[in-house]
């Protein structure tokens, strides 16, 4: 399901052995019961909070504790997430299309609005400097071939995005990429004891006897 996310169903086809369309359309299908189709702003927000925002609160809550890094989350505490679930629609998107119109107003009064209204930046794939890099390529490669050696990624599918990624500017691709890294990177820490990232990234001992 999260493949077909971040990627088109040719590319996660051509990637995982046991990726199944059917199977992601219908996770998407079950979150969509009860929705009632008169409100599709409201829908789309209510969607986001059962896919995307879940996924996102978890990776930062894990990469938080991984570091020993306290970390909150002040507008998801129960009063606040209450409250702002039951405004009315456009007090939560403007006619415009500007999202959180009113926490925008509120800190555009403390710190400006060259603050509050500034373009929004979000985390960005370093995959041009991983490929860049001298023992990029080589690193893709090896934990690739990891992923191949347990079954779990089609052989080539590496060289095949590498190549769609280098020949143009593919969104795509290159997320499919990254999931292919991370998910390598994790599959040999975690049970090859970091056997082929150990020569390419310093992995804490006590990780590798994980």
């Amino acid at each position: 399901v999260l493949t077909s996310a971040f990627g088109t169903p040719t590319l996660a086809e051509g990637l995982f052995p046991e990726f199944s369309l059917d199977v992601a359309i219908q996770h998407r299908l079950d979150l969509l019961k009860g929705f009632d189709w008169g409100f599709h702003g409201e829908n789309h927000l209510i969607y986001d909070q059962r896919t995307y925002l879940v996924e996102l609160l978890m990776r930062q809550d894990k990469l938080s504790m991984a570091h020993s890094i306290e970390t909150r989350v002040p507008f998801l505490s129960d009063d606040v997430a209450a409250y702002a679930k039951n405004l009315p629609y456009d007090m939560k998107v403007d006619h415009t299309g500007e999202g959180k119109p009113i926490l925008k107003r509120i800190t555009a009064k403390l710190y400006g609005n060259e603050h509050s209204y500034r373009r929004k930046m979000g985390f960005t794939l370093p995959i041009s400097f991983i490929l860049g890099h001298k023992s990029g390529p080589d690193l893709l490669s090896t934990l690739a071939r990891g992923l191949e050696d347990a079954h779990i990624l089609d052989r080539g599918a590496r060289d095949r995005l590498v190549s769609a990624v280098q020949s143009r500017d593919d969104g795509h691709a290159r997320r499919m990429l990254w999931i292919v890294l991370s998910l390598g990177l994790w599959h040999d820490i975690f049970f090859d004891g970091a056997a082929r990232s150990k020569n390419f990234l310093e992995i804490p001992e006590e990780r590798k006897r994980w």
